[in-house]
């Protein structure tokens, strides 16, 4: 059975009096985790996972880098194959870090900001040197001091290299993202979707997929067999499941959920694999 990650606007909870996580993510299975974006810092360490990955209408195969850096309410999406390989995920909520460390403040003294900075990273000293304090440390001092020494080399990349690219905030893909989220159960069609912020289809549909690696037909549907997983799992009937998830036709409602969970919705109502 495939898992299909739709967190869209990402919140992570982090723990009282710690302002930063981090979590290892496997790959037993494809993973699939639709355009979203989040008000944290994320580096994403790879260790063997293979993919491809967008960072802010950027896009390069997972296997191209050793980690990349998303800024704060930068869109990405990723399409993890299953393999053996594994990614740290490591979060920073500078927001509450502020109390300690303002680092948009620092950043903008040097000249830079968030989303000026490379989206990748190449040297596997200052990345494994992150990874191990985010991991390890209970302590403030280590962890300012580890995430110091991480957004310093990030600008001295930047300055060092100033054709590599940054990832950078789209707020037209946010406010797509959440309209998106509030009614893709209405099915809107693309020139509706497209009409709400002003575009043309076509410029819409591209616009879409340069930003975010897919087209907006995948992430609706995306939307709707999350919804649907959810609706399943609270004892819904398939058929009531199509149509409040905003699909006309049960038998492609049921071909779309297996291409895209892995299994039908019925032997997912019953917890199959």
């Amino acid at each position: 059975m495939k898992r299909v990650i739709t967190a869209f606007k990402e919140h992570k909870e982090f723990k009282r009096k710690k302002h930063w996580d981090a979590n290892i993510l496997r790959f037993q299975t494809e993973i699939v985790t639709p355009p979203h974006y989040a008000d944290t810092v994320e580096i994403i360490v790879n260790h063997g996972a293979v993919g491809d990955i967008h960072i802010g209408g950027k896009h390069c195969k997972v296997t191209d880098h050793l980690a990349y850096y998303i800024p704060p309410n930068a869109v990405h999406s990723i399409e993890y194959q299953k393999s053996d390989g594994y990614v740290s995920v490591l979060k920073i909520n500078h927001l509450t870090l502020k109390q300690y460390l303002d680092l948009e403040s620092v950043l903008e003294g040097c000249g830079h900001s968030f989303e000026s900075l490379p989206y990748y990273i190449d040297d596997p000293d200052v990345v494994g040197s992150i990874e191990r304090t985010y991991f390890e440390s209970e302590s403030i001092f280590t962890v300012l001091t580890s995430t110091l020494g991480f957004f310093k080399w990030l600008t001295e990349l930047g300055e060092s290299q100033p054709e590599t690219f940054a990832a950078h905030r789209s707020d037209d893909i946010r406010r797509i993202i959440e309209w998106s989220e509030q009614n893709f159960t209405d099915s809107p069609t693309l020139e509706e979707a497209a009409a709400v912020f002003g575009y043309n289809k076509n410029y819409f549909c591209q616009k879409f997929k340069a930003e975010t690696g897919v087209t907006y037909v995948s992430y609706l549907n995306c939307l709707r067999i999350n919804y649907a997983c959810a609706q399943l799992k609270k004892g819904l009937s398939v058929t009531e499941v199509c149509y409040s998830c905003g699909f006309e036709n049960p038998s492609y409602f049921i071909k779309l959920f297996r291409t895209m969970v892995g299994i039908t919705p019925r032997k997912y109502a019953a917890g199959g694999e």
